[in-house]
């Protein structure tokens, strides 16, 4: 009689097997090639979520981080030019107290009070031409009272609780600082100028204050985030980070699990070929 062939059903077992020790494989070659322990949502949904979260937050930070590091060039822009207005109302204290001497002729006091207009405006130009970005620095649109409010982000999410407002620059022209008429003349004038020009000085050195109290928040909110862009990638990291060893045990493990599924196909498929040269008439 006819030998029986029923290895059909034994087959499907060993190929289905051979394919999913096959799928482990890759997944174990996968992970280690990437050096990532989820490399799909499918192995770790709620890992993946937590970590894109995460790593959602320190991106928003570096953007955040990013412009913080603008208004603080902003502000150094802005500190370098009233140090350049500063520089000139002491040139102008200097021509105003030669003015003040009696031993100075009138011809002396019309070339010295040439220079001093000269100074006033430059100031007004300096004040004109300080920008950032577009943004006049030193004009007046900075100014507590201006109606051009600019606010800067300090932290994130962008809510009012992290925004400072940088209206903190009083207009600095020979107008706005009280220098419009102002001249060394006479001694009387000369000695009016120079009050004006100390309280110029002082609104100066105010502007120059205001805007280092600025620049000290700003450094210390870029440090915090700093620290926080470490700490969010970092925990980022640890939920996606690999674990070489244990990996590297489970790629073992399938290689052997491999190559025992493709003998024991190979063994099936012998029998099978035994059986059919056993079939008798």
């Amino acid at each position: 009689m006819p030998t029986g062939i029923s290895n059909d059903g034994l087959n499907m077992r060993l190929s289905n097997d051979f394919n999913k020790v096959n799928k482990r494989l890759l997944k174990n070659i996968n992970k280690l090639s990437t050096g990532a322990r989820i490399t799909q949502a499918a192995d770790n949904p709620a890992g993946l979520a937590v970590a894109n979260s995460l790593e959602s937050s320190a991106s928003g930070l570096r953007n955040t981080l990013e412009s913080l590091h603008g208004a603080s060039s902003m502000m150094s822009v802005a500190e370098g030019g009233l140090s350049q207005i500063s520089g000139i109302l002491t040139r102008a204290k200097d021509l105003a107290m030669q003015s003040i001497n009696g031993t100075v002729d009138s011809n002396s006091r019309k070339a010295m009070n040439s220079e001093f207009q000269g100074l006033k405006n430059e100031i007004s130009r300096l004040a004109g031409a300080t920008e950032f970005n577009g943004q006049k620095l030193l004009n007046g649109d900075l100014a507590p009272n201006s109606s051009n409010r600019v606010n800067v982000s300090v932290g994130s999410p962008s809510n009012p609780a992290n925004q400072v407002n940088i209206n903190v620059i009083e207009g600095s022209n020979a107008s706005q600082l009280g220098l419009q008429n102002t001249d060394i003349l006479t001694r009387e004038n000369a000695q009016k100028a120079l009050g004006a020009l100390g309280q110029a000085s002082n609104q100066v050195q105010a502007n120059r204050s205001n805007i280092g109290a600025l620049t000290g928040r700003f450094a210390q909110a870029a440090s915090h985030m700093g620290i926080s862009i470490e700490n969010f990638t970092s925990a980022a990291a640890g939920i996606q980070a690999l674990d070489y060893a244990t990996e590297t045990s489970a790629f073992s493990k399938n290689q052997v699990q491999q190559q025992a599924s493709i003998s024991s196909i190979a063994q099936s498929r012998m029998n099978m070929v035994g059986q059919l040269l056993n079939i008798k008439a």
